[in-house]
């Protein structure tokens, strides 16, 4: 398995840059999450009406709903009261849950602020399960002034953590790998948004260029052949004719395809995106035996009362922590 959590950044206006997708990613959406039962957390007495929101605007800022491009979903599946402290972090029993932990439950230093460990597939990169973390033992707040730790800034970081993202080098994006404590920053930026989209792209609409279709009569005018890479067994898709490259739209190619009509070319997926499955592709077949797992993450961690933390990567941990983070990757189990 692999340990992650990560600490949020500020929101700067940089220009647009890729983040960095881990590899691993959820198969079956929407991925399911729980939230402990907590009564309150340290600074917010009203755990349910105040921070329990906060918690689950974070995970759906990620979500298609609000971003067009991903077909990214995750869904709030209520709260849990058992198991409670430290047994709720449990990477084989499928459950995703999120917690805040404190005195001795909360095993990791003073200075880190929470901890996203996902479970996955060492064959496919799957993940199969994610629990989050959070350090009890700090003062929390949920939006307003103060230097106190903002629940939705860093739960929206530690979400991007959940499906699948590492850290940005990009200081707008909520990925980059430090937070100041006080600030708040929930707001996705270019970054967070084309890493999303790229790990999780929504499906062509049906009929339209790229999708997936069985039979000319599946696609629309633009795109009005269902044609597949000649000696392929890749996939059809929706595409039109086309006589050179010129033709093509954006990530297409014009290249032999079948079934064979006209002049026997159509407008495929360019030779850098060939072992790529076009977008709304079948899910995967089910029955899949689980291989053995490996855990892996990243984390933030806290030094002092600076503005601004940055990140160092460490083996095998993964903590958010206050001014300065820490990331882990490696696999076994967390070592501490």
């Amino acid at each position: 398995m692999r340990a992650g959590a990560c600490a949020v950044v500020l929101l700067l206006s940089v220009p647009p840059a890729m983040a960095d997708p881990s590899g691993r990613n959820w198969l079956t959406l929407p991925s399911g999450y729980k939230v402990y039962n907590h009564t309150s957390i340290n600074g917010v007495s009203d755990f349910q009406n105040v921070a329990l929101p906060a918690v689950r605007s974070a995970f759906a800022s990620w979500t298609k709903a609000n971003v067009a491009c991903t077909k990214w979903d995750s869904s709030f599946l209520g709260l849990f009261d058992s198991p409670g402290g430290r047994d709720a972090i449990n990477g084989q029993d499928r459950q995703n849950r999120v917690i805040w932990l404190g005195g001795s439950d909360w095993t990791l230093d003073a200075n880190t602020l929470g901890l996203t460990i996902t479970t996955y597939r060492t064959s496919t990169l799957e993940i199969l399960d994610a629990d989050m973390e959070f350090n009890d033992n700090r003062v929390w707040k949920v939006g307003g002034p103060g230097a106190r730790l903002d629940v939705q800034s860093i739960v929206t970081h530690e979400a991007g953590h959940y499906l699948g993202l590492d850290h940005t080098a990009d200081p707008s994006a909520i990925m980059y790998a430090s937070y100041t404590v006080g600030s708040i920053k929930t707001v996705l930026q270019a970054p967070d948004i084309n890493d999303v989209c790229t790990v999780y792209p929504a499906p062509n609409p049906a009929g339209t260029q790229g999708a997936i279709c069985t039979a000319d009569s599946n696609c629309v005018s633009a795109a009005p052949l269902c044609r597949g890479p000649a000696g392929s067994s890749s996939a059809l898709i929706c595409t039109r004719g086309c006589s050179q490259s010129s033709d093509c739209p954006n990530g297409y190619e014009c290249q032999p395809a079948v079934p064979t009509t006209g002049t026997g070319m159509a407008c495929l997926a360019a030779a850098a995106d060939a072992g790529a499955p076009p977008t709304g592709t079948l899910p995967p077949s089910a029955g899949q035996s689980v291989p053995p797992t490996s855990t892996g993450g990243c984390g933030c961690n806290a030094d002092g009362s600076s503005s601004a933390w940055p990140l160092a990567v460490l083996l095998f941990a993964a903590m958010l922590r206050v001014p300065r983070l820490r990331r882990a990757s490696g696999a076994g189990r967390r070592s501490r």
